[in-house]
């Protein structure tokens, strides 16, 4: 427990426990003035928890680009997170814990099994009531309204998954355009359920960079619209999932010979089908037959190494 100090909160306290669970290696000494707690090891950040729980890290310098602003935001996801319920906070203390030495980027990578996606991915979701609800939510409209003919039909679940799920459509500036209805309209304009029902991948590419005007360019949404059309046949591609791959390559070099020639980087995998071909290769260099990319999505997604 928290040295005694009348100014010291409850939130204080589980931000605190929540470190120490995501850091039981490190021996902390907890110390109180004035409101504040201070946690301080040997060779570690000093980590200051102020009057209204906000957090704060004396932070080293880093040599990898990018990782102070990571680490800062990971530091805000975990005051907004924590603010609601200890169980957030503990699964947020968790991941900071992860980032306070910049560790993450140099730590191996576990080598994936049946059993660490299932650990690290599905049942985290399902530890997750928010993500569970939503993917019930996309999978009841989806089977309700299968095909890509009729506005009505597809302007709801374009709606729905761009909120949901983060699609990213956005109008531009200075254009007077409703996107989600453009987008909508680009589907059904496509001749989208044969192409679906085919398993085309130029269809994820017919979708994410046909010329709209006055709206950007959709490759996550495309992707994952055709995922929840045919979670069998379109694994969903983002940037974090692309960003884990990567870092098994580097790490296992699982994506070898002449089909995988164009994977030099990670943005070589905004090509789809090299991104679904390097996916089907990753399950098969890891013996991870049986798998589905629902479930690998789920990994790739909450698996931090």
């Amino acid at each position: 427990m928290l040295p005694e100090e009348n100014t010291v909160t409850n939130e204080q306290q589980v931000r605190v426990d929540a470190i120490k669970a995501a850091r039981p290696e490190v021996n902390f000494t907890v110390t109180v003035n004035s409101g504040k707690v201070f946690m301080n090891a040997p060779n570690f950040p000093v980590i200051t928890i102020g009057k209204k729980a906000g957090i704060a890290v004396a932070l080293p310098s880093y040599p990898e680009d990018g990782v102070r602003t990571a680490f800062h935001a990971a530091i805000q996801a975990d005051v907004l997170l924590a603010r609601r319920n200890e169980r957030l906070a503990k699964k947020a203390g968790a991941m900071i814990g992860k980032k306070y030495t910049g560790s993450s980027s140099n730590m191996p990578l576990q080598r994936p099994t049946l059993a660490l996606v299932q650990q690290e991915g599905v049942d985290r979701f399902k530890g997750e009531p928010d993500s569970v609800a939503s993917d019930a939510a996309l999978t009841l409209l989806f089977k309700t309204f299968p095909h890509n003919r009729k506005i009505e039909e597809v302007l709801l679940k374009v709606a729905a998954l761009n909120q949901i799920y983060r699609g990213g459509i956005r109008k531009k500036p200075d254009y007077d355009v409703d996107a989600i209805y453009a987008v909508a309209k680009l589907i059904c304009e496509l001749d989208t359920d044969p192409k679906l029902a085919q398993g085309s991948l130029d269809l994820v590419k017919e979708i994410a960079d046909t010329e709209i005007s006055g709206v950007y360019k959709r490759p996550v949404f495309a992707t994952k619209y055709c995922f929840w059309h045919r979670p069998d046949n379109y694994p969903v591609r983002d940037s974090q999932a692309s960003a884990l791959l990567w870092k098994y390559q580097q790490q296992d070099g699982f994506a070898q010979g002449t089909q995988f020639a164009k994977f030099q980087k990670k943005d070589d995998l905004d090509d789809y089908p090299l991104y679904k071909c390097v996916i089907d290769e990753f399950v098969r260099y890891y013996g991870l037959g049986g798998i589905s990319y629902w479930e690998f999505d789920k990994f790739l997604w909450r698996y931090k190494g």
